[in-house]
């Protein structure tokens, strides 16, 4: 993939949508993994366009290149993976199976031609999709220096790696992007000899703030500067994974170099060496000279932290989903700022969004359908509001307001509601009238003004719980080129429910005692008042105390009787009546 490039430049609100765009595309790139339109030296003349030329710094990417192979891609000081020296290592297994050629050679020191065992010989294929090379298959040279190995036909570029030597890219280049193709036919033999150079290092420990273990998954990269258009640029030239004890070691060639700590998992803030933000300002390490080593190159890690928010429209208010937010740090000074885009993410259907980031300071943009805005300001990011990103922890309520290109709904005739709002009895809701006209609808039904859970359709069956309280649906206008909407309906009746009654009599002679209970459905105790009759003649008229009554009736006629007891309703309580037959 491409070197990261730093670029002077300012970002006017207008033309901030489309150059925080090339700049994820320029900078989301593993650096030091030159594609085959390089030139010579290590620079990309004439593989960029010229609007791409103009985006804004921003810091470059350490990785691995993708692959299957659990070793990193230039990791000389990588220990054993297990193959016994001398035989023929595949990796990966997408590529599809088909001819193969063979790849053998020998492999001696630069410094008097002696053999050297133990060296990883890798044919590495590029992936266009991804823009990197890819190990596809290698083989380790034996103790007389030999190797060869058989892959599959193609076009590849043959690197050499060893744990006491300096990476080379047949025939001699540093770089895999000044290295020659090599195209292998079907049963052709390819002899590719060489000679490596004694590696200089750089070597320490990594540690985790507040913590007595190393941090897992964590790994170092090296990067040297180069000239790209006559400005300065950056690209990654060695990485490894850090080890198990915290310890680690990175060869190269005698230079200067910048040292990074990262986390390919992003639990861990990035960490230059010396403390810096980016890799613009951080401290150089130099390695001295072949065979001699610059130790002490240490790092305490800490984690990185989230920035939260949520962005709504000017237009409605509303949240606003579907919009770009930007973390956006400067790489210049206060007098001089130098912006570049870190990361990015899109707001949710509630207009939330959470950005992940090292520790450190930025501002937030917020950009859709071509309209700009920063955290605390209008105008550009020089006047926004600095948003501190804390090890571990969330920054919350970096909010935005942004101007709405969609079409707004207007409500013409509100939603309603249908049916009797009675248990048991299903409710209908009304989509009402909205222009522009709705491409559909969506419901949430509620009790008392709170969402009923799952309640979503356009009809709302009623059940026991909702008895005595009131429903009202909220109706959402959708449409795609419009903001969102929602009208609700006015609330209904309390629900009604029907009681459930009970009245039991004794006779004793002329004498009948009758006891009455109601009950309701969610209602903790029914009231009101009550009619006793007999045979259809009133008697008495009661009141319900504790969802109770009862009365002692004397001198009643002999013989076969009906008495009834009727309930007037109150409250979500519908009427109700029960009766029972008696003998005196």
């Amino acid at each position: 993939m491409p070197s990261a490039r730093r670029r002077r430049t300012t970002l006017p609100a207008r033309a901030f949508a489309r150059t925080v765009a090339l700049a994820l595309v320029a900078g989301l790139a593993v650096v030091g993994l030159q594609t085959s339109g390089q030139a010579a030296d290590g620079s990309r003349a004439g593989a960029l366009s010229e609007p791409e030329r103009a985006t804004p710094r921003r810091d470059v990417v350490p990785t691995f290149a993708p692959g299957a192979r659990s070793l990193p891609e230039y990791d000389a000081a990588a220990p054993s993976d297990g193959y016994a020296a001398g035989t023929t290592k595949r990796i990966g297994t997408s590529r599809a199976t088909g001819p193969t050629g063979t790849v053998r050679g020998t492999v001696v020191a630069d410094d008097g031609g002696a053999a050297l065992a133990d060296i990883d010989v890798a044919a590495y294929a590029y992936y266009d999709e991804d823009d990197v090379w890819v190990a596809w298959a290698y083989g380790t040279t034996a103790a007389d220096g030999s190797f060869r190995f058989s892959v599959p036909t193609g076009t590849y570029r043959i690197a050499f790696q060893g744990e006491l030597h300096q990476t080379e890219f047949h025939p001699g280049a540093r770089l895999i992007g000044q290295g020659e193709n090599v195209t292998i036919a079907s049963g052709e033999e390819r002899v590719i000899d060489a000679s490596l150079a004694l590696a200089g290092w750089i070597e320490g420990s990594v540690s985790a703030a507040g913590a007595s273990t190393p941090p897992a998954g964590t790994s170092v990269a090296l990067f040297e500067s180069y000239s790209y258009y006559g400005t300065l640029q950056w690209r990654q030239v060695a990485v490894t994974h850090v080890r198990a004890n915290g310890r680690y070691r990175l060869n190269q060639s005698p230079g200067t170099y910048r040292v990074v700590f990262f986390d390919g998992d992003e639990v861990w803030s990035d960490h230059w060496y010396g403390g810096a933000p980016s890799i613009w300002t951080a401290t150089d390490v130099e390695i001295t000279a072949v065979g001699e080593g610059t130790a002490g190159i240490d790092a305490t890690l800490v984690r990185r932290g989230y920035v939260t928010g949520t962005v709504r429209s000017k237009k409605t208010g509303q949240p606003f989903p579907g919009v770009t937010v930007y973390l956006v740090r400067n790489y210049g000074t206060a007098e001089n700022t130098d912006w570049g885009v870190v990361t990015s993410t899109t707001t949710g259907a509630a207009g939330t969004y959470r950005l992940k980031g090292s520790v450190g300071s930025y501002t937030v943009a917020f950009q859709r359908d071509g309209f700009l805005t920063f955290f605390g300001s209008d105008e550009s990011e020089d006047d926004a509001t600095t948003v501190l990103v804390r090890a571990g922890r969330d920054t919350t309520g970096v909010d935005g307001l942004l101007e709405d290109a969609r079409r707004v709904f207007r409500l013409v005739k509100p939603p309603t509601i249908s049916g009797t709002p009675r248990v048991g009895a299903t409710l209908t809701a009304s989509t009402g009238r909205w222009r522009p006209a709705p491409a559909a609808y969506s419901y949430a039904w509620l009790v008392d003004g709170r969402r009923i859970p799952g309640a979503t359709a356009r009809t709302l069956k009623l059940t026991r719980a909702q008895a005595g309280r009131r429903i009202s649906v909220q109706v959402s206008p959708l449409r795609p080129d419009t903001a969102d909407a929602s009208a609700a309906s006015a609330r209904t009746a309390a629900v009604k429910v029907a009681p459930e009654m009970r009245l039991t009599a004794r006779a004793a002679g002329t004498a009948i005692t009758l006891r009455l209970s109601v009950t309701a459905a969610g209602v903790r105790a029914v009231t009101g008042r009550v009619r006793i009759l007999r045979d259809g003649k009133l008697l008495r008229t009661l009141t319900l105390r504790n969802a109770r009554a009862k009365v002692r009736l004397t001198g009643q006629p002999k013989g076969r009787h009906t008495y009834k007891a009727t309930y007037a309703g109150a409250g979500p309580v519908l009427p109700g009546a029960a009766s029972v037959r008696v003998v005196l």
